[in-house]
């Protein structure tokens, strides 16, 4: 019977697929560059937090204002987490519509713990 060793080596490549972690996971392993910092926001921020100014003051669609809400290396620190992830004292953004997903939340830490480089 030819069909055991095939299934076999079956379950052995899927297990092996198995191994492979997570875009956020490897996003905390990583550099994170900045495009992809900027196009999680562009999904879920900028149409409050645009161009010209921004709800709040803050606009979140360019790095000079991004760098404004955060604090290089410390992401529980960094306004931008604190709102994204409604932690204590913050009101969670975006109030309506989908919010962030934590993998996008996971990327922009994974960037601000890397030094919140423009780059």
């Amino acid at each position: 019977m030819k069909l055991l060793p095939l299934l076999s080596s079956g379950l052995f490549l899927a297990a092996l697929g198995c191994g492979s972690g997570s875009s956020a996971e490897t996003a905390a392993n990583e550099a994170v560059p900045y495009a992809k910092v900027q196009a999680a926001l562009n999904a879920k921020c900028t149409n409050c937090h645009g161009a010209t100014g921004g709800k709040g003051g803050v606009s979140l669609v360019a790095y000079e204002g991004v760098a404004k809400v955060v604090k290089p290396g410390d992401p529980a620190g960094s306004e931008l987490v604190q709102v994204m992830r409604g932690a204590e004292g913050h009101k969670k953004m975006p109030p309506m519509g989908e919010p962030a997903s934590e993998e996008q939340i996971k990327l922009v830490e994974a960037w601000i713990k890397g030094g919140a480089k423009s780059g």
